[in-house]
């Protein structure tokens, strides 16, 4: 089970505007198999990006944080993917 939840500020200059993304993911996995018993590993995780990009008009806010959140939980998946990958391997290894 993955949730997100993301907070923005946006903060205008001119033609340009400071955007400040906070997001958190929880994440949730359980499975349960005869060979190796029962596994439950839950955590969360928050990152946050400062950025200036350009505004030309308020659509502009909508495409520049869509992008920001879409960009942000992207990495957020690779490296929740990457350290239940490696705990998992070491747990097979034990």
């Amino acid at each position: 089970e993955w949730d997100s939840i993301h907070v923005f500020e946006a903060t205008d200059r001119a033609r340009m505007s400071h955007y400040k993304l906070t997001s958190t993911v929880i994440l949730h996995l359980a499975n349960e198999t005869e060979a190796l018993g029962e596994m439950d590993l839950s955590g969360n995780m928050t990152r946050q990006v400062e950025v200036d990009l350009p505004v030309e008009s308020d659509a502009s806010h909508v495409a520049n944080v869509g992008r920001l959140v879409e960009d942000m939980e992207l990495k957020m998946r690779n490296l929740l993917r990457m350290f239940f990958f490696i705990v998992a391997r070491e747990l097979l290894h034990f």
